[in-house]
């Protein structure tokens, strides 16, 4: 679909905005949210990659021209000096991630952004002595800070927000104050009895943060509360208070932020220099970054007010098409005009509600950008679609991109249109239940325990178990001794508290993730939860659910089963799930030709069990029975997966609760039966040692970098995505393919059906009693879609909610 545009980005009036970014904050969440990233020699990229990712989604949608980035430096500061204890629990810098903050540093020099740090001083406090600088300065509109750090809510004033980069949601004081119900001055008086364990902020021993919440709405400051001691209530909070005195208010000298540090310089020092294109291109060629290169010539961020959107040669501000869409009516329902921008599910949203169609064919430049595994930091769209639409052909990603990913906007924008519908009355009853059930709960807590306490609080509910009941220590973490459910399981039969602790967990969980979620998000007038689909989130290809995430709906408890009994059929027609059988196992017999899974799944025989016989032949007598069939069943499905995700022997044991030993005696047994998977593992390794990628059936790449690695650990890593991705990644495609054929039929023969939502490798559909016949039609598409060595089959349950047609387990 090719185009041979010129067009030039036409120049806007800017507002004057200054950005602060939060240099420290946003290097450590890189480094921890993103894993196992490094180059072939070794060398650790993973905070330099989610700090590059971060700074141009800041420069490519924010209108930059003034901004600066402040990092903390080493050695002690004033706060050190107050209380020695400040800041001891953090662990010193890792070295992985020291070894990246040069480059980092480096970075952004090349694009010319300026960098203000100030020995003894942390880049909180920077931040808030650039803010007292400049917030009064006329010619700057707004001052938008760039963290995560709640500290920095304390300088919420008119004119200052706070972007936080995690969420991309923004914050000022008055969504602040509408949230928290006070004022963000006072956020240091909320931390001060709540504390702050990751800058070891002692705060008040047993105030948690619900309660200071409450105290700081009531009486503002900690100055207050104390002056008004006698009127909190009850009497063991006021106690605690009261104890606490002392350092309450260390933790506010703590928190209090310096706001006078001697910092020369104005505000055209602040402006954003020329970009060392070369330099840039350069490092990152160094870190191995493909996805970040771009042409050394060409400028490597757009310099513009908010996003463009072409119709054919000509681009737009979309705010203006937002303006008066209707005077684009006919160059947006044009089929003969390619439509060319970002996120174009959400903007065939918007113009439906303006009674347009955005008409195909459209070129969706983020789903390019993930499909190709590149970012093209071209002049203007015209040219990123030009420079995609060349990539797209060089990775020979053509078939995907057109006739897969293109056309599946249209199937979950239908998806997203229809939503899911929810027993309303069902889900206040268990709302009830759950909420009674969690209070009975707390007071057999509190009444073992022997103290009332924040049971959600870690820290509190690990000075109970490890002090006051004094149970064997779990894992040292950072902030004490784990307390999650692995180290409870672990405890179950130690003490009377933990099956309770266990029970309560099991019932917050459900009712924060699942019930109170469902009951906010559900249309009052449709009764339906309208969920939305990604393309671009998972490295596999699979689609991710999101806002609210409905494809981890609970299956392996009795009470996590009822939150399914909450999604219901429409009156007239019933649910019906299509789910894949085995698909990734028979993907895994296709590419590993392996002869046992080859005649298992064409004589129909369950593989598992098959499986089973294999690694325990004594355990079956002549006629293939045993009173374990179950429990070894269940063994040898783990196996089967194991191997399929690349898991190693301490994996498996972790898996089947065994000794490493005996896990690897399985692993050893399964090879010498299914030669073909071990080939195929090997095969696979050495070709992505070679070429650095892996693809599915259908052509999507996956590349890993972490084959090369020199350390162990990423190797091994690497080597599991190498095994799994191409077997993944195609029964991602193969479902794809499938929706969009059944979306064709059902558009095509007008029925009132619908599919309403995607879980890996099921399709969950709304059927009509008056279109049952549609049911038969569905399980040959699904079936026919994608040919195999070996049968694909589909099964097919129905029942009036989502609970009756699950298995549970």
């Amino acid at each position: 679909m090719p185009l041979c545009l010129s067009a030039s980005v036409p120049v806007f009036n800017k507002t004057m905005e200054l950005y602060i970014i939060d240099g420290n904050y946003i290097i450590y969440r890189s480094f921890y949210a993103i894993r196992n990233l490094t180059t072939s020699t070794g060398q650790p990229t993973n905070a330099i990659y989610g700090f590059v990712s971060t700074l141009l989604k800041i420069l490519k949608e924010k209108n930059v021209q003034h901004i600066t980035i402040s990092f903390d430096m080493k050695g002690s500061t004033f706060r050190h000096k107050m209380f020695e204890e400040y800041k001891i629990t953090r662990k010193p810098m890792p070295d992985e991630l020291s070894a990246q903050v040069p480059f980092i540093k480096d970075i952004v020099r090349y694009f010319g952004i300026p960098v203000i740090e100030k020995q003894g001083y942390e880049a909180d406090d920077i931040i808030a002595s650039i803010i007292e600088k400049f917030s009064s300065n006329s010619d700057i509109e707004h001052i938008t800070i760039i963290t995560g750090d709640k500290d920095l809510f304390q300088i919420l004033k008119p004119g200052i927000k706070i972007l936080n980069p995690a969420t991309w949601e923004t914050t000022d004081e008055k969504i602040f104050e509408k949230k928290y119900g006070f004022k963000p001055v006072n956020i240091i008086d909320f931390l001060s009895l709540a504390g702050d364990s990751s800058d070891n902020i002692p705060g008040v021993k047993g105030i948690g943060e619900k309660t200071a919440t409450k105290l700081i709405q009531q009486f503002s400051t900690i100055e207050n509360i104390y002056e008004n001691i006698e009127k909190i209530t009850p009497v063991s909070i006021r106690e605690k208070i009261i104890s606490g005195k002392d350092l309450a208010f260390l933790s506010k000298k703590l928190l209090i932020l310096q706001k006078d540090i001697d910092i020369n310089l104005d505000i055209d020092s602040l402006k954003i220099g020329n970009t060392d294109k070369q330099s840039i291109e350069e490092i990152f060629q160094k870190l191995e970054f493909k996805k970040f290169s771009a042409p050394a010539n060409e400028i490597l961020f757009e310099e513009k007010n908010e996003e463009f959107f072409a119709l054919g040669e000509n681009i737009y501000k979309f705010s203006d098409i937002k303006k008066s869409p209707e005077k684009f009516k006919s160059l947006l329902e044009d089929v003969s005009i390619i439509k060319i921008g970002k996120n174009i599910k959400e903007k065939i949203k918007f113009f439906l509600s303006k009674n347009i169609n955005l008409i195909t064919p459209y070129f969706d430049l983020e789903i390019a950008s993930f499909l190709t595994n590149y970012i093209s930091l071209q002049k203007d769209i015209i040219s990123e679609y030009k420079d995609y639409y060349e990539k797209i052909k060089q990775e020979k990603v053509e078939e995907l991109f057109y006739n897969i990913e293109m056309p599946l906007i249209e199937v979950l924008l239908w998806m997203e249109k229809t939503g899911l519908l929810i027993d309303i009355q069902y889900l206040d009853t268990l709302e009830k239940e759950f909420s009674s059930q969690i209070s009975q709960l707390t007071d057999k807590i509190y009444a073992i325990s022997g103290e009332v306490f924040n049971i959600n609080s870690p820290q509190q509910l690990s000075c109970i178990l490890f002090e006051r009941l004094r149970l064997p220590k779990s894992k040292k973490i950072k902030t004490g001794y784990s307390t999650d459910v692995r180290a409870l399981l672990k405890m179950k039969n130690l003490h009377s508290v933990i099956p309770l602790l266990l029970e309560y967990r099991e019932y917050i969980k459900l009712k924060t993730t699942y019930i109170d979620v469902f009951l906010t998000m559900t249309d009052k007038n449709t009764h339906r939860i309208y969920t939305n689909f990604s393309q671009t989130s998972t490295s596999t290809g699979r689609l991710a659910c999101y806002n609210p995430n409905l494809q981890t709906l609970p299956v392996r408890t009795e009470k996590g089963g009822l939150i399914r009994k909450a999604i219901i059929a429409p009156e007239n027609a019933y649910l019906y799930s299509f789910d894949y059988n085995q698909i990734e196992l028979r993907i895994l017999a296709h590419f590993s030709q392996d002869n046992v899974l080859m005649d298992s799944f064409s004589k129909n025989i369950d593989i598992h069990l098959e499986t089973a016989k294999i690694l325990f032949p004594d355990q079956f007598d002549s006629i293939f029975q045993t009173e374990n069939t179950d429990s070894l069943r269940r063994i040898a499905k783990t196996i089967n997966f194991g191997i399929m995700y690349g898991m190693g022997a301490y994996g498996l044991s972790e898996q089947l609760g065994c000794s490493v030993e005996e896990a690897q005696s399985f692993i050893d047994i399964y090879f010498l039966k299914f030669k073909g998977v071990k080939k195929y593992i090997n095969d696979t390794i050495t070709q992505v040692e070679k070429t650095g990628y892996v693809q599915t059936l259908l052509g999507r790449r996956r590349y890993i970098p972490e084959i090369k690695s020199e350390n162990k650990n990423q190797k091994e890593f690497g080597k599991r995505v190498a095994v799994n991705m191409p077997i993944q990644g195609t029964a991602s495609d193969i479902i794809k393919l499938a929706m969009l054929k059944i979306y064709d039929k059902i558009k095509k023969e007008n029925l009132k059906s619908r599919l309403v939502l995607q879980v890996h490798d099921e399709l969950l559909f709304e059927i009509y009693e008056k279109e049952k016949g549609i049911v038969d039609e569905i399980k040959q598409i699904m079936e026919k879609t994608c040919s195999l060595n070996v049968p694909i089959t589909v099964d097919i349950e129905k029942g009036k909610n989502y609970l009756e047609l699950t298995k549970l387990y």
